[in-house]
This record gives C-alpha cells, structure tokens and sequence, in this order.
C-alpha cells in the first residue's frame, strides 16, 4: 500500500493476534509514518500502543499536538467521549475511569492481598 503525504490511514484492533512486542514494534512505526505526514486512525485496547506512542512523544518523536487520544465510554444510554491531552513528557492529563486501567487494577490486587 501506498500512502500519499496527509493520508488518513484508519485501523481497527491491530493487536489481534499480536504479541506484545509487536505490538509496541507496530506502535513505532505508526509513531514514524505520523511524525512523516501520514494520519492514522487507530481504534484499540492495546496499552503497549497507547504507552509507546507516549514514549514517542517524551521522546520527541512525535509532538503533542501531533496525538489526539478519544476514549468512548456507554454511560445511562448516552456515548460520552473524553479528550485527555498528553504532555510533552508522554503524561496523560485527566485520566478516565476504566481507561487502560485493568493493569494497575491488578498489580493493586497483588500487592495489597496478603
């Protein structure tokens, strides 16, 4: 596939199947071709996505305004989006609920339970 300069390229649930590590090896080059001129669209529940693309832009490999984060959540029949903004360090402001969170839910549950 090509893609001309100031395509949107859009991809749903890229980690299927994937092991973690490609899935961060995955995540660089998204990280490369955005920092190129190329858009991407990318709909997924990977947190090594999400965390490398942080690591990108602490990096300075992509620029904050270059990263627009959109998490959906279902709440009483309606669908609210949340924008939290990610800082030139890769931090997150404004975390939501049940947004990558599972992870240090459960590290929580190992560390606190004796």
């Amino acid at each position: 596939m090509n893609a001309e300069h100031n395509s949107i390229i859009i991809i749903e649930n890229h980690e299927s199947y994937l092991h973690p590590k490609g899935q961060a090896i995955l995540g660089q080059f998204f990280a490369k071709a955005a920092a190129s001129g190329l858009q991407y669209i990318v709909e997924t529940h990977s947190d090594h996505l999400l965390n490398l693309i942080r690591v990108a832009v602490k990096e300075n490999d992509l620029y904050p305004d270059d990263v627009q984060i959109n998490f959906f959540k279902y709440i009483d029949g309606n669908i609210n989006i949340h924008t939290p903004d990610i800082d030139s360090d890769g931090h997150i402001n404004d975390w939501p609920e049940d947004f990558f969170d599972e992870f240090d839910k459960q590290l929580s549950n190992l560390f606190l339970k004796v």
